[in-house]
């Protein structure tokens, strides 16, 4: 069973210790398209693809409406190719090949329309967990590129972070309360064994 390895950090009376190995199995973790699509559309020179190496160097649209559905995240690379990115947060199955392989076909419809018919190709690209050896295949002889990805994540335990603000002003209650007269007679006289009753003077 492949895993994905997290740091655990724990925090006690504010000295930090030594991580300790946490082994977490990836199915449990839920990290959705939604979390893929918005770190490669901060960090577009991350996604490269063929041979020799082309990256995105900026993306156009996101969740882009065409006829054939919505495209996750429309690309160009610094060439001017247009890349057409379908993102799946489980493995990658053929029925994702027909889907993206669409998108392109969209795209390439409406360059097609736009440059008077003298236009490149655009990439189509799937991005998964994982990819079996069939479906990697078709994915060859239908000219799809691919990707996968890999969870790695820091587990942080921590305070709140208002809790030290909600102590700093409970201790102030304590002492303000601390402060008045009557309160300490009633302990002092609790203390003592003494009447305690509300009419005490």
């Amino acid at each position: 069973m492949k895993r994905c390895h997290v740091s655990l950090m724990t925090n006690t009376d504010n000295a930090r210790t030594e991580p300790e190995e946490l082994w977490v199995d990836p199915r449990k973790v839920n990290l959705a398209e939604a979390d893929i699509e918005e770190y490669l559309w901060k960090n577009p020179g991350e996604l490269g693809f063929g041979h020799p190496r082309v990256y995105v160097h900026r993306w156009l649209k996101r969740q882009y409406r065409i006829p054939n559905g919505v495209i996750d995240l429309l690309g160009v690379t610094a060439d001017g190719i247009l890349v057409v990115v379908e993102i799946k947060n489980t493995p990658t199955e053929a029925q994702a090949i027909t889907q993206v392989k669409q998108y392109a076909f969209d795209i390439d419809n409406v360059n097609r329309t736009v440059s008077d018919g003298h236009f490149r190709p655009c990439v189509p690209l799937l991005i998964g967990t994982s990819m079996n050896e069939v479906v990697f295949r078709e994915c060859e002889a239908c000219g799809v590129f691919v990707k996968v990805f890999r969870v790695s994540f820091s587990l942080n335990i921590l305070d709140m972070d208002w809790q030290q603000e909600y102590m700093d002003k409970r201790d102030d209650q304590y002492a303000e309360l601390a402060q008045d007269k009557e309160f300490a007679v009633l302990v002092h006289d609790a203390v003592c064994g003494e009447d305690v009753s509300y009419g005490h003077t």
